[in-house]
């Protein structure tokens, strides 16, 4: 099962909230969701919904050791969610620009270090900045990203403890396939973070 960590960690509604999109451009031509975050599945056909999401959160279970980044978008112009009767999603937004943290371990980590506040304290290990992120896939009702589904990020920031600069990426991507069971196959569940030179 490609359940990513942070999937089985969080609720729906988190991860829903941790996709950030908003509506854009003719609502009055789309049918809308009925309810909150996530959108109730509509009764028949397909719904988009309009609540404003605001950040995303990855963790990368594959990775060693175990690593997370966030990033908050402020421009969600052109994003959309669209809701289908079985209670999956599809996410679109195209590349936007916002405040990044990344750290060199989970989510969960980050909230034992001090994350709990509010604002959270960033704890010294971890790396804050700007990047870009663009996303687009399918997440099904149980609240895993399903397939196909792709994101890409690219930031920059310095490191808390010690203003070192460091470069960020994000990559995921699944693709469907015969070859398993959950007829999904992980190509791509990595995030890097390098020191400039």
């Amino acid at each position: 099962m490609y359940r990513s960590s942070f999937a089985a960690a969080f609720s729906a509604l988190t991860l829903l909230t941790g996709l950030f999109l908003a509506p854009s451009t003719a609502w009055s031509q789309r049918p809308q969701c009925m309810g909150g975050l996530p959108p109730d599945p509509p009764l028949q056909g397909v719904c988009f919904a309009e609540e404003p999401f605001i950040g995303v959160v990855y963790e990368a279970p594959l990775a060693a050791p175990e690593q997370m980044v966030v990033i908050f978008i402020n421009d969600q112009t052109d994003d959309f969610v669209r809701a289908f009767p079985n209670g999956n999603l599809f996410v679109h937004s195209p590349e936007r620009a916002g405040d990044m943290t990344w750290c060199p371990f989970s989510f969960s980590t980050f909230v034992e270090k001090g994350g709990r506040e509010d604002p959270p304290r960033v704890p010294d290990e971890c790396v804050t900045g700007t990047a870009t992120l663009q996303a687009n896939g399918y997440i099904n009702r149980l609240g895993n990203f399903d397939c196909p589904y792709a994101s890409h990020l690219k930031g920059t920031g310095l490191r808390v403890g010690d203003s070192v600069a460091f470069e960020v990426t994000s990559e995921l991507l699944l693709v469907p396939t015969n070859q398993r069971p959950s007829g999904c196959s992980i190509e791509k569940n990595a995030i890097k973070a390098v020191p400039f030179q």
